[in-house]
């Protein structure tokens, strides 16, 4: 499958596109980076930024190969605007059942101005 980016969907495109879609196209580069993004009900995007949120602390107890765990610090997130964002990106729902629907959507500096839904014969 790869690596993908996941788009938290609150624009109104159909009710599958609603929730936790995916991606490839954010990051040219990369074809997905893992990262997390939003996009609210007004058509704005937005990427998640969840630097500080969380540690990696030696537990001595564990063994190799990783003898780490992960600890919340208690610190939240926050969502960074991305005004100069420009491009079309493909997303599709997670979890659907039988043929997954793709939309191509148009952002222009950080804000989505249309959509297709794509064919995928």
């Amino acid at each position: 499958m790869g690596m993908y980016d996941t788009v938290r969907c609150d624009y109104t495109i159909t009710t599958e596109f609603k929730g936790e879609c995916q991606t490839k196209t954010m990051d040219k580069w990369m074809g997905g980076s893992m990262s997390h993004y939003y996009i609210d009900p007004a058509g704005y995007l937005y990427e998640a930024d969840t630097r500080g949120t969380a540690e990696w602390v030696r537990n001595p107890t564990k063994s190799k190969p990783w003898p780490y765990v992960r600890l919340q610090t208690g610190r939240r997130g926050r969502l960074r605007a991305l005004t100069g964002y420009t491009d079309y990106v493909t997303i599709y729902p997670v979890n659907y059942e039988g043929e997954r629907p793709e939309a191509r959507l148009h952002i222009i500096n950080g804000k989505v101005q249309s959509f297709t839904l794509l064919d995928r014969c």
